[in-house]
């Protein structure tokens, strides 16, 4: 996602056609890859636990997690795609009780 807001960036700094086209290709990526990262109540860091059998998740620190809804945040707010706005918001919901490692 920071890869997508740098190429978003780019494109409204230079006017790039090509790098619009790469921000919104990989936006379609993240939209539809978004529910793998999902273990309702916690995220993935990363997506290697499909790729190599066996693996666990990597099950996100507070940091990657707040960091990843800011940035669903900014991509909802330059593409309007609900996508973006719904995870955005289920994971918010991951920071308090009774998912969050800070409830009693």
């Amino acid at each position: 996602m920071f890869g997508l807001i740098g190429l978003h960036d780019y494109y409204e700094a230079t006017g790039d056609i090509v790098a619009y086209n790469a921000f919104i290709d990989g936006c379609r990526s993240i939209a539809i890859m978004l529910p793998y990262y999902d273990f309702y109540g916690a995220t993935s860091y990363d997506l290697v636990h499909l790729m190599e059998k066996g693996t666990e998740p990597a099950f996100r620190n507070n940091y990657s997690h707040d960091y990843n809804i800011v940035l669903l945040d900014a991509l909802y707010s330059y593409t309007l795609n609900e996508v973006f706005a719904e995870y955005r918001n289920c994971f918010i919901t991951y920071l308090f009780p009774p998912f969050s490692p800070f409830s009693d």
